[in-house]
């Protein structure tokens, strides 16, 4: 897991333009089984955030419109972490936004 309760962190993997939000990772919701447009993505730790985000996806409790998949984000920790910013792998999708790609516009 990236992210631990009461972390900052920004969203760095978005498909419905949430990139580079900065929330608080309140509550750890679990395994949730995420689908976009029907298609099933897994089931991904997830983390209820106080921030909502868009998306195109129906979703299945009102709160869950503030989940966002803890592979989704990136922790911004003080000085007791050590910042692996420049270490990140970005994972290649031609339907997903990353932080490396939104750079180079």
């Amino acid at each position: 897991m990236n992210c631990k309760q009461g972390d900052l962190a920004i969203v760095v993997k978005s498909l419905y333009g949430n990139l580079g939000k900065v929330v608080r990772c309140l509550e750890y919701a679990g395994l949730v089984r995420w689908h976009d447009n029907g298609v099933s993505l897994g089931v991904l730790p997830t983390w209820k955030t106080d921030t909502e985000f868009k998306s195109n996806e129906l979703h299945p409790t009102p709160d869950a419109a503030y989940w966002m998949p803890d592979g989704q984000l990136r922790p911004l920790r003080g000085a007791d972490g050590t910042d692996e910013t420049l270490a990140w792998k970005v994972e290649r999708n031609p339907r997903q936004t990353t932080v490396e790609s939104e750079a180079r516009r």
